[in-house]
Order: structure tokens, then sequence, then C-alpha cells
């Protein structure tokens, strides 16, 4: 233990003196809990945490290790972020969260929904207790991160019909191509445009056609399997994106989506017929901004040959 009984500060009217108890005091005053985790995960100490918004007791933390406390995923994780820090010797800002599937011992009584937090990871240079030691300070931003994931989801969807844009898809597609490389499976693109849209809202006005092109997502989403993606890639023009699947399983989709939107029974008794141009992508050899204007290739033909069809790419 330290042999000091208390702390000298120097500020502008003078020397301020402080005992070891005030500062104790003092750091469990943080809103914020900080802990002195070992690098064998070990809770030496912890302070703060006074926001009781976000914060329970930690106290009984002490003396245990972050293996007694978290699952081996999120343990190894802690373990890890420890050892970068020492390893650096410089301070560590990272950002994880905490469910109650994570914590050892909750069960049902922890909280239900998963908790963000930003740690900044501090080394400290002396050991404790025989061992190197970082300072963890954990701020809980799980109101910042919900705010940033909603303006993010409305950047990346189509707020008429509530499905993802273009925005959405160009920054997904490359994660796609890098899965459907490595695991050899096929991927395909439809293109869809609902036939004499014009023509229903020159007749029925903007707002019955908005609500036409919300039923026809309705009903695309009815026909589209769950892993698969539609994008709003325009006006009446819709782009599906289908993972796992060729030729032949895009021409079924296809002629499904024809079929349903055309037996739809839509507001106002309105016809709608679509016509949908599809094409595989070949990963290997097309970029996406290729397989998009062939499946645009494909659609023209389709809307050539009297519309209300579908066609492939054969090029």
């Amino acid at each position: 233990m330290y042999k000091m009984d208390f702390i000298i500060l120097v500020n502008i009217g003078g020397v301020l003196m402080l005992t070891l108890k005030n500062m104790s005091e003092i750091l469990n005053s943080l809103p914020d809990p900080t802990f002195i985790l070992t690098k064998a995960g070990r809770y030496v100490e912890i302070f703060g945490g006074k926001d009781l918004r976000y914060y329970h007791d930690a106290s009984k933390l002490v003396g245990l290790s972050v293996t007694d406390v978290l699952n081996t995923e999120k343990s190894d994780w802690f373990l890890g972020k420890i050892k970068e820090a020492l390893k650096t010797n410089k301070l560590l800002i990272t950002e994880y969260n905490l469910s109650r599937k994570d914590v050892k011992g909750l069960d049902d009584d922890g909280p239900s929904n998963i908790i963000y937090f930003e740690g900044r990871i501090q080394p400290l240079n002396f050991s404790v207790e025989g061992e190197p030691a970082v300072l963890w300070q954990a701020t809980n931003i799980t109101q910042r991160y919900q705010l940033e994931e909603k303006l993010r989801t409305i950047s990346e969807t189509d707020p008429l019909t509530g499905i993802w844009n273009r925005r959405y898809f160009y920054q997904m597609i490359e994660k796609q191509k890098g899965v459907a490389n490595r695991s050899l499976l096929p991927m395909s693109l439809l293109m869809l445009d609902i036939d004499h849209f014009k023509v229903i809202n020159d007749q029925w006005g903007h707002k019955i056609g908005d609500l036409v092109l919300s039923e026809v997502v309705k009903v695309m989403l009815d026909c589209i399997r769950e892993s698969d993606l539609i994008i709003r890639w325009g006006g009446e023009e819709f782009l599906i994106f289908m993972v796992k699947s060729g030729l032949a399983a895009a021409a079924c989709v296809a002629e499904k989506l024809r079929l349903r939107i055309e037996s739809y029974s839509f507001i106002n008794d309105i016809k709608v017929r679509v016509s949908i141009g599809y094409v595989q992508w070949d990963t290997v050899n097309k970029n996406i901004e290729e397989t998009i204007a062939n499946a645009d290739t494909a659609l023209y033909l389709a809307k050539s040959e009297g519309r209300n069809c579908i066609k492939a790419y054969s090029g």
C-alpha cells in the first residue's frame, strides 16, 4: 500500500492539500465507472459509476477476473485490448457493447437491450500488485449510438417505402462480392419497372401513385427471401439483389413477382403491371456497374416486347 497520507495540489491560490480519503471520494464521484485492470484481467479497484441512469454498483467485481464475469468471447476481447494498450503504452480508445448474454449469471435479470460503451484504456507506468495494469474508463454511449444508427438508417432508406436506397446498396455490395467469391455461390440482379406508371399518376394523382408504389413493395417483400434485398433505384424502378441464386432462380422469382403484382388488388382497383430484366452477376469478370447495366438492358428488352413480361440478359 502507498505510504503517503495526503496529496499536494498546486493551484493559482496557493497549495491545496487533499488526503487520500478526499481523493478516493473524488474518484468515486465520477459519473462513469473507471477500473484498474491487470494484464491478466483482474479487477483491482473500481471508481465512479455514479450516473444511476446507466450503471449499477460494480464494487463486487474487485478481486474477480474478466473471465469470471464475461463469457469466453467477450473476456478474450477485453484481455486482448488490455494487452494491446500495454504493448503500445499509449491511450487506446475503443467502442464495444455488452448484452445480457455476455455477462455470466444474469440470465433474464439483466438489461434486455444491448448497451454500448466507449472504453478509454490508459496503461499505468507502475505495476499493481506485481502486474502491469491499465486504467479502463467505460462511458455509456448507447443514446449516441442509437441516434447515429437512426441517422444512418434515414440516410440509407427510401422515406416513402422504407426499403434500402442506392447509397446502402453501394456500401454493401463489395462485401457481398467478397462473400460470393469465397463461397463460389452465384448472385443475381433483377431490375423491375412499373409499366405506364405515369398514367397512374396522371389519372389518380401522386398521392395515390405513392400508395401504389408502397403496395408494390409490400408484394415484392412477400415474394423474396429474407436474405434478398429490394432497393428503390429511382421513381418506379426497383433493383432486387438475390444472394446464392443463379439465373434459373432469378427467372422463377421474376415471374412470381410479375404474376403476384398483376393479380394483386391495388387501391381503387388500379391494375398494375411490371416488366423485369434479370442477370446473373459474374463477380470475377464483371463489376457491379456492368451488371446493373446488363439488367437494365434486359428490362429494356422486356418493355420493347410489349411490357408485362420478364427477360434475361443474354449478352
